[in-house]
């Protein structure tokens, strides 16, 4: 029941400019109940309207005056904590002094204890019948207000002290329009709300409050209740777990426990995150800087709030929280007679003192003093604090809680959460009194940040200073564990305006820039130096939509203009982002483009469903798009990603090769003519790759793979029995004899590799995955100066040599149980580039829980990495040096909608890149022309440390006997038992500089260790390997 309102439309969410005051209006009305003695409410049903007695807080009478003075409360909180920017002006209804709406039923209808859903129903009645019964009796313009109270004798039902001895007091509830409707509307679509003012007029949500919340000799002030549900009214989402009631950020925000402050009396501030939301603040984005100033909420410095991104939906927000800014550890208060009240809180507790009896308290000096405290070295002095506070938001848990009102819902992965500075994640558990946590559940004043924290300085990390960064606990990585690279140093000591510093080492300026649409983002990006000016520029198209984006190096737009993206926030309103859109050619949707060169410059080459269109990096006419060299239409659906091939004719610098749904080759000159360069009879063409002498390689989604001539169209070889492929053939010489061979993997996750006459080689078709694998990568992993075979399949990332086996370290399996990693898409294909100078290349890839990662050869992760993106990467990653400073930038594009760049220290060198983008490099040329000579064997045949099984154990019913041969030869494989009896006799494959692989099934083979012997013979030479198999069943 306890929900979030409609956010109040009059109040500017977010704006981009500062807020300017808003004023909402309230209309309270009392309800009594019939009197009754039951045992189980507080109280007969009616109002308390008795001498104060001695009663310090909220003494009645309760009459029209009191609740008049709680609404001046409430209005003046909200005025303080929004720094003017909210005002609230209310009337209280009925008129008459003690007059109250008497509802038809006792006060235990209202508030069964058997069912949350008829508790739901009952309270959606109460408010129903009490302002329609409000209605009738008195002339109320209801248009006249935004926000609607229901105020019933009684108390609340919302502190249970130990025992609960009035489970019927009726619960204080936020009740949104959902739950109206649910409850009262039965869903109809066309319910508006609680009609009133003859239907002129539909109440679509308020609050039902008691008259107090003392009870039980404890005094608590409704003031604090009233504050956390008008934040509800707000749109504000609770910030506890709704499942178990638990705090999610305690003490330190109005939204949780903080509400309840100083016994109700000193509400805390709303978190930073909830000024943000309600757009009170705006926060000042940095990645790199020193001593910021942060100030507290109640001075007049602005720096209020600093946000530092980890990622374009998760980021840090800085906030400085102060509870004591006179430093006499005393706040000031008056209640509405003008009555002086201080509060203290020492070693004798909280303490109210009043010159007399006090009415209700209206005006406070500073909230945020019933934050915790902390003392001295001595116990005495009651010292500043508490200190900074870090808030780790993630914008995608809000986003899909904050409609069920769940955003703190899971412990472990909290929408708002506070960074607790002790190291221990206290806030929300359960402790018990012998526990070393107990006490901290609702939090305590170490999990707030300064330079002398003694538990930091003492027990975390003793002898260094205070900080907060990925070695750290706790950390500030992202909450998938991918990095952030941001460290906070330099923290000052508590006080109205505290510093530190921020670094994040990683993060190209600029960058991450706004591609206008979410969801799943396939295209990759090429890297280019369009205009020949030293720095590289980045080309991305979206398959959502035709549009062309081009980013200078520092993430400015190449293309000058005035368009921006809308981006719908949270709370319902909207940012605009610059796009840096450079192109919209025809059609429905854009493949990833290429980069062509003619004598006068380079052409940005796009293929959309319907066109074929070339580009200059330039716009002549300043109309805010790119200048068009060419479109070339057919009637055709093009299919495939455009591939160039660059020619010494300067007449004819390059053609433009694309496929179509039908199974035609369409080729487009530098010049724009186009023409069907041959129809192979195949249907949806796949994609191409270039030989480099005139010749492509191709593939068709029917299954048909060949080579064809560009200069005449005709069909070299083509081999169509084999099932479908969706991806593109790759052309490289793997086996370094000199010819060129063509590499490709079908839908069924089978690996063929093609002579240049068309006939299957050796080892091959060679079956990796169930599953299609990803476009292909190629480049030399061990230095033995031949090409492996690099894809994503499953979760898995695969690399096979030249015969089909897997190389060693192979397969990079994804741990299911790493929350940084999740299971790689095969969307995404590898890139490879030596990433720390070590000069073997790294592979990089993209995963679907939002980080981009990176792996050394031998399997494990490259330092620095995952790297943290708001999305899922389903798009190949590019590699670079944009800015011409010498060291490596890797960009991606994520499906959160935004592109990442990323600067690192590496030195970057051409030479060892050996595959930097999505089909090789900007011409999409998905190919690797070079040969190696190999590395000449060394003299033995069969290295005896290279034989082995895996898995040993074995595990299920194979496994598979490895060894490597620097030379053809004939191989067999006897298996024997520890009694010397032959168990099994296998022939091995013999290919000379390789692992070789043969599957040993052991379904009707006992548990027992066993030793296998390897014969190999060959190149006049003979040797053995024996090693021990361990089968386990």
């Amino acid at each position: 029941m306890l929900n979030i309102g409609d956010p109040i439309s009059r109040i500017g969410y977010g704006n981009l400019v500062e807020q300017t005051t808003d004023t909402l209006r309230i209309l309270a009305i009392r309800i009594d109940f019939p009197e009754d003695a039951n045992n189980l409410t507080t109280g007969n049903g009616t109002f308390d309207f008795s001498a104060s007695g001695e009663i310090v807080i909220d003494p009645p009478p309760h009459d029209i005056t009191y609740f008049e003075h709680q609404l001046l409360a409430l209005s003046n909180y909200y005025k303080t904590v929004s720094t003017g920017k909210l005002i609230l002006e209310g009337e209280v209804y009925p008129k008459d002094p003690q007059g109250s709406y008497t509802v038809s039923e006792e006060m235990s209808h209202y508030s069964p204890i058997d069912s949350e859903e008829l508790l739901d129903r009952r309270l959606a009645e109460l408010f129903q019948e009490a302002f329609q019964l409000a209605d009738m009796t008195d002339d109320i313009d209801f248009s006249r207000f935004d926000c609607f109270m229901l105020f019933h004798a009684g108390v609340g039902g919302d502190f249970a002290l130990d025992f609960d001895s009035t489970p019927q007091d009726i619960p204080s509830v936020f009740i949104d329009f959902q739950t109206l409707k649910g409850e009262l509307g039965n869903n109809d679509p066309t319910y508006s709300g609680i009609s009133v003012n003859e239907g002129q007029f539909f109440i679509r949500d308020g609050s039902i409050l008691p008259e107090t919340q003392s009870q039980e000799g404890f005094d608590i002030a409704l003031l604090g209740t009233m504050a956390v549900m008008f934040g509800s009214q707000l749109g504000l989402p609770v910030l506890f777990n709704p499942d178990s009631g638990l705090p999610g950020i305690g003490v330190f925000g109005l939204m949780d426990q903080g509400s309840g402050n100083f016994f109700g009396l000193l509400p805390a501030e709303p978190c930073a995150w909830s000024k943000v939301f309600l757009g009170w603040e705006t926060p000042i984005e940095v990645r790199n800087a020193d001593s910021l100033p942060v100030a507290a909420s109640q001075t007049v410095d602005r720096n209020k709030i600093y946000k530092i991104p980890i990622n374009a939906r998760e980021y840090f927000l800085v906030e400085n929280r102060f509870r004591d800014s006179g430093g006499d550890n005393t706040a000031i208060a008056r209640d509405a007679n003008g009555v002086r009240i201080e509060f203290k809180w020492d070693r004798q507790g909280q303490r109210i003192l009043a010159e007399e009896p006090p009415g209700v308290i209206t005006q406070v000096s500073e909230y945020d003093f019933g934050l915790p405290i902390r003392f001295d070295s001595t116990g005495e002095t009651v010292l500043p604090g508490p200190g900074l506070l870090i808030w780790h938001i993630d914008e995608r848990i809000i986003e899909a809680n904050f409609s069920a009102n769940r955003v703190n819902a899971n412990p472990s992965r909290r929408g708002v959460d506070l960074e607790e500075a002790d190291g221990a994640q206290d806030i929300g558990q359960r402790y018990g009194l012998l526990d070393p946590g107990f006490g901290s559940e609702n939090g305590i004043t170490e999990d707030a940040w300064w330079g002398s924290h003694p538990v930091i300085t003492r027990f975390l990390r003793p002898g260094e200073p205070v900080s907060f960064g990925p070695t750290t606990s706790p950390s500030s990585n992202a909450n998938d564990g991918s990095l952030s690279h941001i460290i906070m140093t330099d923290f000052s000591e508590p006080d109205e305006v505290m510093t530190f510093s921020v670094r994040e080492d990683i993060s190209s300026p600029g960058f991450p820039q706004y591609v206008g649409v979410s969801g799943s983002v396939t295209n990759s990006p090429v890297i280019s130096d369009l205009d020949d000016d030293g720095s590289q520029e980045i080309v991305w198209s979206s398959n959502n939509s035709t549009d062309v984006f081009v980013w200078n190096s520092d993430g400015s737009k190449f293309i000058p203009n005035q368009d921006v993206g809308e981006r719908n926030k949270i709370n319902g309103e909207a940012d605009f982002l610059p796009l840096a859109v450079f192109a919209n050619p025809p059609g429905s949707f854009a493949f990833s483009p290429a980069i062509a060169r003619r004598n006068d410059g380079n052409v940005v080459v796009v293929v959309t469903d319907e066109a074929i269109v070339g580009y200059a990096p330039e716009d002549s006419d300043s109309n805010g798009r790119a200048d068009e060299l060419f479109a070339f239409q057919s009637g055709e659906i093009f299919t495939t990603s455009p591939i160039v091939i660059e020619s010494s004719n300067q007449s004819r610098p390059f053609q433009i090769i694309v496929g179509t749904q039908s199974g035609k080759v369409v080729t487009v000159d530098s010049d724009g003519q186009g023409q069907v360069l041959v129809d192979l009879g195949t249907d949806r063409i796949s994609g191409f790759a270039a030989f480099g002498n005139g010749t492509l390689a191709y593939s068709s989604q029917g299954g048909s793979v060949g080579a064809l001539l560009l200069e005449d169209g005709s069909v070299l070889w083509q081999e169509s029995s084999i099932s479908g492929f969706s991806k593109p053939p790759a052309v490289a010489d793997v086996d370094a004899n000199g010819e060129l061979n063509v590499i490709l993997a079908n839908d069924q996750g089978e690996f063929f590799v093609f002579d240049k006459d068309g006939n299957v080689m050796q080892g091959f078709p060679k079956t990796v995955s169930d599953n299609p694998p990803s476009e292909l990568a190629l480049a030399d992993l061990n230095d033995d100066r031949l090409f492996e075979i690099l894809f994503v399949a499953d979760n898995e990332i695969m690399a096979l040599n030249h015969v089909g086996n897997l190389v060693d370290n192979f397969p990079i399996r994804i741990d299911p149980q790493s929350a940084a990693l999740g299971k790689l898409q095969t969307q995404t294909s590898p890139i490879l580039a030596d990433l720390n100078d070590d000069g073997s290349p790294e592979i990089i890839v993209g995963s679907a829980l939002n980080t981009l990662v990176a792996f050394e050869v031998t399997g494990s992760f490259v330092s620095g990495f995952p790297l943290s993106v708001g999305g899922a990467i389903n798009s190949t990653a590019a590699v670079s040096d944009l800015d011409a400073d010498g060291d490596t930038e890797l960009v991606a594009v994520s499906d959160d909608g935004f592109f990442y760049a990323w600067d690192l220290t590496n030195m970057f060198n051409p030479e060892n890149v050996p595959w930097g983008s999505y089909l090789a490099d900007a011409r999409h040329t998905n190919a690797k022309l070079e040969t190696q000579e190999p590395v000449p064997p060394s003299e033995q045949l069969l290295p005896a440390n290279t034989a082995y099984n895996y898995p040993n154990p074995t595990e299920g019913n194979l496994t598979t006997i490895r060894y490597r041969l620097n030379f053809p030869a004939e191989v067999n494989i006897k298996i024997y038992d520890l009694a010397g009896e032959l168990v099994d006799e296998l022939a091995g494959t013999g290919f000379g500089q390789a692992d070789n692989e043969v599957n040993w099934e052991v379904t009707n083979i006992e548990s027992g260790v066993y030793l296998a012997r390897v014969e190999a013979e060959g190149n006049g030479m003979k040797d053995v390997a024996i090693f021990k198999i361990a089968v386990v069943k």
